[in-house]
């Protein structure tokens, strides 16, 4: 109440004059003070490492009944959280969200004394800290038939069945630094959490590959409600962990990668995840067919519906940021066994088309795609990256030339810088179609490549005709643009923003107002 009416002086008004602390003291009538003093609700959030036991007592005293929202957070000797802890430990029965931060001692400490049932607890959080680690010593001994969030960081429980209640909701394991255990030794534990909405694992960073085997044998499990799944693992314990797990055709998977991958590896991840893009759980199931890839920087995303928003969630992301080459291994081994031939639109976000070997298995199973969506930053995609893309077929010296994405119609550039000159790899390109170099260099590099991408299409007659290009958000980019593209492209959308980077007058780049331009009809031969 204080801070609230601490924040309605002006923001202009000096400290000198109204120093925070006499506010706190004057400012709050006698009335409220007493409502204040005698609400439990206000009273209820305690911190038991940052406040003095004195307060504490006085908050204790005041919440009355009321549940208690509880933050232990002891990151000092073993003796100073004991101390921290030991003369609250039976207010825990009355807490409904308990955050513990502590040394593995101070959980078998708690484990000793706490009473037997918290039956207020819903939300649970135990951290570790390295090199101990939070032991499930606490859980054994507890009893949570309310709980529906669990968060285990940096902790190595010895994983039983029904370890966990079955009121769960959401549970996060994250294991400790440098431990030997997989993801996949978390599924006994996992059986009758049929309330399950979200549930996370992830494996030490720093282990050393030493995984503990682990065999879960026929059992297989179905989260009839789980709506997302995040495993951070290698990929073979995440394959093991797949092989024996049904979802729901609603449930967003992310599988974050980790070490260093080889085709064995990546191949492991295939069968389970065509299982989960393809399977029908039973005849409700309203599993769709992949329409949407993205291609990220480390990941590719997979959604089965076009994202109605830019933070839309994909159905499946596989990411690796550990590794030297995520994209060409992925790109390469996993995406073209994948059921992505209904694929309609492709995504590239900041990504470079510079390994076209490692693209082109990818390229050719989406066969059916005919909208780009090219997204740019400082990592790419550069000029050379998206007329190769559109513009270079998969073998050139070929009697009849196959480009990628053949049903290709419309293109969208966002970010994307205009006014550029041919980079060596667009010149590389240009030397391939010697025909239409008359055009290049003299305008915008960009223009001029997907001029020369477009027109190599059309002549292969194995393409669909490019018919639209939307422009967002570009830079460097005028009415020039828009009228140099719409000679060889029927529509064209721009947003009509014009930025320029720094540098880089308007002037320079409006070359499009000489009349030399509007005349020019041969400019972009048909």
């Amino acid at each position: 109440m204080a801070l609230a009416k601490f924040h309605c002086i002006h923001a202009s008004t000096p400290r000198k004059t109204f120093p925070y602390k006499w506010i706190v003291v004057t400012h709050v009538c006698s009335h409220w003070r007493e409502v204040a003093l005698s609400t439990p609700e206000l009273w209820t959030t305690i911190y038991l490492s940052y406040v003095k036991p004195e307060v504490l007592d006085v908050f204790l005293f005041r919440s009355k009944h009321a549940l208690l929202r509880i933050d232990g957070d002891e990151r000092g000797s073993v003796e100073s959280a004991a101390a921290a802890f030991r003369p609250y430990i039976h207010e825990l029965a009355r807490a409904e969200t308990l955050f513990i931060t502590a040394p593995a001692e101070i959980y078998d400490t708690l484990a000793a004394h706490i009473p037997p049932s918290a039956s207020h607890l819903r939300t649970l959080v135990l951290t570790g800290i390295f090199p101990g680690t939070a032991m499930p010593s606490l859980l054994k001994r507890l009893s949570t038939p309310s709980l529906t969030q669990l968060i285990l960081s940096q902790c190595s429980p010895d994983f039983v069945e029904n370890m966990f209640p079955a009121s769960l909701r959401d549970l996060s394991i994250s294991f400790a630094f440098g431990d030997h255990v997989g993801v996949d030794e978390a599924f006994p534990a996992l059986k009758n959490l049929s309330s399950l909405e979200e549930l996370s694992i992830s494996e030490s960073h720093q282990h050393d590959g030493g995984l503990r085997p682990s065999d879960p044998g026929t059992l297989q499990l179905f989260f009839p409600r789980l709506r997302k799944l995040r495993l951070e693992s290698t990929s073979l314990s995440a394959a093991r962990f797949l092989k024996h797990l049904s979802l729901p055709a609603s449930t967003a998977v992310s599988l974050f990668i980790q070490h260093e991958l080889a085709a064995a590896d990546v191949l492991e991840l295939v069968a389970p995840l065509v299982e989960q893009l393809t399977t029908r759980i039973d005849p409700m199931d309203k599993r769709e067919a992949v329409q949407l890839v993205k291609v990220a920087p480390g990941s590719v995303q997979f959604f089965t519906r076009s994202p109605a928003g830019f933070f839309s969630r994909p159905d499946l992301q596989v990411a690796s940021g550990r590794m030297s080459n995520p994209l060409g291994v992925l790109l390469r081994y996993l995406c073209p066994r994948l059921p992505l031939r209904q694929v309609t639109t492709l995504s590239l976000e900041g990504v470079s088309y510079d390994q076209p070997m490692a693209w082109k298995p990818f390229l050719r199973v989406l066969e059916n795609v005919e909208q780009l969506n090219v997204d740019a930053n400082s990592r790419g995609p550069r000029h050379s990256d998206i007329i190769g893309l559109i513009g270079s077929p998969f073998d050139p010296n070929a009697e009849k030339c196959e480009f990628p994405l053949p049903k290709l119609k419309r293109i969208t550039l966002r970010y994307v810088k205009f006014n550029s000159e041919a980079d060596e790899v667009m010149q590389t390109f240009i030397a391939e179609y010697r025909s239409y170099a008359a055009v290049v260099a003299r305008r915008d590099a960009l223009v001029d490549g997907l001029y020369m991408a477009v027109v190599a299409r059309r002549d292969a007659g194995s393409c669909a005709v490019i018919e639209e290009i939307n422009i967002e958000r570009c830079q460097n980019m005028n009415e020039y643009h828009v009228r140099a593209l719409e000679k060889f492209v029927d529509t064209v959308k721009w947003d009509g923003l014009k930025y320029y980077e720094e540098g880089v007058e308007e002037d320079e780049v409006a070359h499009s107002e000489s009349d030399e331009f509007e005349d020019d009809e041969d400019w972009y031969p048909a």
